[in-house]
């Protein structure tokens, strides 16, 4: 082996291999996906188009066709193993410098874990969502690598590469920025049209029952409404 990282295991038992490789200097040819049996005994080798460091993360599509794997770049590659050819793309640009571990939810959908976020993507590869490194909750900056689905189906699992830190992260309830709420343009001042405008961010951080009583400032607001939010 040549630094195995990731594993996945097929419905007949069959175990697949990604191999990093010690360093990014490995050729694809040295850093094959490897196919063995229940016994451990080699069945198949895979030579697939690498990123920065090799076959890495795999991850196995419920059809047992396509691998799906990162390479420490921003890109998730796929091959289909039956075929023996390289597939489009899945996804890429996802947050740099380095996208690590990953797993396929029973509906398709893909979750990756980025040094700096985990994504959640669509059957497709669109972007869904981004859960930022700091949103988790990890504070080094060497960042998230392993992630794993909790069998809930609501949730997923992502730890620090160096900190020892785990975490388990709601897909649907991660905590929001006001950023992505709002917009930059909003905590500016004025939005364009069809953007939430001054008095609805206060109708909306603002009690009913006091309504008319409590005006707050830009800064007082978004105080109001991340403590809400939180």
């Amino acid at each position: 082996f040549l630094d195995p990282i990731g594993a996945a295991v097929a419905p007949d038992g069959n175990v697949y291999v990604g191999q990093a490789g010690f360093n990014s200097q490995a050729t694809d040819a040295q850093v094959p996906v490897l196919k063995f049996n229940p016994s451990g005994a080699l069945l198949d080798s895979f030579v697939l188009p690498t990123g920065t460091r090799g076959t890495d993360w795999i991850e196995l599509s419920a059809n047992q066709r396509t691998l799906y794997y990162t390479s420490e770049d921003t890109t998730v590659r796929r091959y289909n193993v039956c075929t023996r050819s390289a597939l489009p793309d899945f996804a890429t640009g996802l947050t740099a410098p380095y996208c690590y571990a990953l797993r396929l939810r029973p509906n398709g959908e893909l979750m990756v874990a980025c040094q700096d976020a985990v994504h959640r993507l669509s059957a497709l590869g669109a972007n869904l969502r981004t859960y930022t490194r700091q949103s988790i909750g990890e504070t080094d900056a060497g960042g998230l690598f392993a992630l794993n689905l909790d069998p809930d189906g609501t949730s997923f699992w992502t730890a620090g590469l160096n900190s020892g830190s785990v975490f388990r992260v709601d897909i649907e309830g991660a905590k929001i920025d006001m950023q992505t709420l709002l917009s930059k343009e909003a905590l500016r001042g004025a939005v364009p049209y069809g953007g939430m405008t001054h008095q609805e961010f206060l109708d909306m951080v603002t009690p009913d029952d006091v309504r008319g009583y409590a005006a707050f400032s830009n800064a007082e607001g978004i105080t109001v409404a991340a403590t809400s939010i939180a």
